[in-house]
């Protein structure tokens, strides 16, 4: 796998390559992004924005991370990405 300046992208549907799941567990939660690549339909099933909760779910699996501290991490991530102006509320 190449170096990525950006992030890891992480898409749903599930379930990931083994490749997929090993560029999660050795990529810093700073460098990930999560997203669904919706609208599509995937092995019969319409993926939609919500799915974005799965590819959550399935990070902190990997990462054995508590899910509120991947969701803030990866929600600063993508706000940083995009530029877009965010302040997490505790």
């Amino acid at each position: 796998m190449g170096e990525c300046s950006a992030g890891v992208m992480m898409l749903s549907p599930l379930p990931l390559p083994t490749s997929h799941k090993e560029a999660i567990k050795q990529a810093p939660l700073e460098r990930i992004l999560l997203e669904t690549d919706t609208p599509v339909s995937y092995q019969g099933r319409e993926s939609r924005p919500k799915d974005v909760q799965i590819t959550l779910q399935e990070v902190v699996r990997i990462k054995k991370l508590n899910p509120a501290i991947v969701s803030e991490q990866t929600t600063i991530n993508a706000s940083r990405f995009f530029q877009i102006p965010f302040k997490w509320k505790d």
